[in-house]
């Protein structure tokens, strides 16, 4: 289901884990265009550690631990 304009504003100006967690995926997903954009672009294999970094990160945000 599509979140109203008001859940999602609401949700921007709390301190909840949902904003945490989108937080942490917005400057994630930055930092991994970024480095694409660079001279020398990282490996398909430093993308991938990268983008399972931000999976750690977010699921951290969510209280949730992984092994």
């Amino acid at each position: 289901m599509t979140m109203t304009d008001k859940e999602v504003m609401d949700l921007l100006r709390g301190t909840s884990r949902w904003n945490t967690a989108r937080a942490v995926f917005s400057g994630e997903s930055a930092r991994i265009e970024q480095a694409g954009m660079q001279r020398s672009p990282p490996s398909s294999i430093e993308i991938r550690r990268m983008e399972f970094e931000a999976v750690k990160k977010i699921a951290t945000a969510l209280g949730i631990e992984l092994s």
